[in-house]
Parts: structure tokens; sequence; C-alpha cells
């Protein structure tokens, strides 16, 4: 029996979105997109929540993972400069045609090569640092991130963090935990300010039948309020006034 090909991010998401630049390509692969759809309904309301009813017009936004383009829609949408990185052409180029006057570069956030765009008053970071799956890469990721968080400004950005510890639970997701991240964060200069729940129900594999529960299921995890410890939630970290000296 042949082993499986290690996981490599590019190749991997340049695949995965070229066959598949819908919602299931930045979503939920094993879903259809119709249930992507209400997984990125309760993401669109958790963004609102994150941001707290902030004015985000003329503001600056870096979205990292930018896909589709879906936070990218919503962002410019509430009349934000919009800045978006991907790992991958195909996003790049879709999504630079779809919005001439806002600016995108293929890059990885995980690179020690990255080279930030600028410093923006939110830093947007959804479902991808779960993706990476070396520490390593995950650390530099944190620091290239805080490196575009203008002074005052936010980081927003998912993943397991009620969880009780780090998990790799496939080749191409590691979720890590609410430690984890302020074992480096807060030495960035960036200072947990709130989370959020995103999913209880929803995005749960156990689910029975994906098309009839969907929307009780979303209604569940709109009432409910729970953050779930093995389901994805969102953080948002603010940046010191004045950032520390980073090495």
């Amino acid at each position: 029996m042949s082993m499986p090909e290690p996981y490599e991010p590019r190749n991997y998401w340049e695949g995965r979105l070229s066959s598949n630049f819908n919602l299931r390509g930045v979503g939920h692969i094993c879903y259809t997109e119709d249930y992507n759809a209400w997984l990125y309904r309760r993401k669109a309301d958790t963004l609102s929540a994150a941001l707290d009813g902030s004015n985000v017009s003329g503001q600056s936004v870096l979205d990292v993972g930018c896909g589709t383009g879906f936070f990218v829609r919503s962002f410019v949408g509430r009349g934000a400069q919009v800045h978006g990185v991907d790992i991958t052409d195909v996003s790049i180029a879709r999504l630079q045609a779809e919005f001439p006057q806002h600016a995108f570069t293929t890059a990885s956030i995980s690179s020690p090569m990255f080279v930030p765009p600028g410093t923006f008053a939110i830093v947007n970071i959804w479902d991808v640092l779960y993706h990476v799956v070396d520490d390593e890469g995950f650390r530099t990721a944190l620091g290239n991130l805080a490196s575009c968080v203008r002074p005052g400004g936010q980081l927003l950005l998912t993943d397991q963090l009620a969880g009780s510890a780090d998990a790799q639970v496939a080749p191409h997701v590691k979720l890590r935990c609410l430690a984890t991240y302020q074992s480096v964060l807060p030495d960035l200069g960036l200072h947990l300010v709130k989370l959020l729940p995103l999913y209880f129900r929803l995005n749960d594999m156990k689910q029975p039948n994906q098309e009839t529960n969907a929307a009780d299921y979303y209604a569940s995890d709109a009432k409910d309020g729970w953050i779930a410890r093995n389901n994805l939630s969102v953080g948002v970290w603010r940046s010191s006034e004045i950032h520390p000296t980073r090495v």
C-alpha cells in the first residue's frame, strides 16, 4: 500500500480551489455547498459580533487566506479598504479581477520570507492557522500577523480556542487551544479582548443529516452562545498602542 503524499500547503490549496472555487472549497469539503452556506452565515454573524458595531468604513483591513473572497466582500461592503493575501494564485487572480480597487498578494503567512504589505486597523484570519500544522511555521505566522496590526488595531482569528490541548486531527489540520496562542501573542504586543462562539453543533462531523438539520443547528448555535470545547471559536486581540521590540 502506497504512503499518502505529505501535506504541502500551496499545492493542496491550489488544487482544491482550482476545482472548487466555492464555499465547499474554502469551507468543509465533506459537506454540500448549501450546508457550507449555513456555516458561512454563522461566520458572518460572528464577524459582526467581533466588530461589535464598529464603523470600519475607510479603515484598512488585511484578510489573510482570502480564498474565494467571502470576508473581502463583507469588509468591502462595510466600506473598508481591503488587502487580501492567499497562498494560491487562483484566489489572488480571481479576486483582483473582481475587486480592482483593492490589493491582493500571493504569499504564505507562515513563511519567514513573508513581507508585510503594511499595517492595518484589522487583520482578519479565519480558518487558516489550524492549517499551519508545523509549530515553527505557526509561530512564524503569528509573528507575521502581529507585524501587520497597527498600534491600537485588532487581530481576529479562529481555532479550537476552548480546547484543553492542541490536537492534530488530519494531515492538514492541527487545532490549537487558547493557551498556545497566549504563550506567544502577548509577547508580540497583542492582548486578548474577547472570545466568541462560532459553532457548537454546526461544523460537527457527527451530524446525521446535513440537509434537514442545517437550519435547526444554525438556530441552536446562534441562540445558545456556547463556546464549545470541541469546535471552533473566534478570538479578538488588540495591539498595544506602542509595539514592543520584535526580534
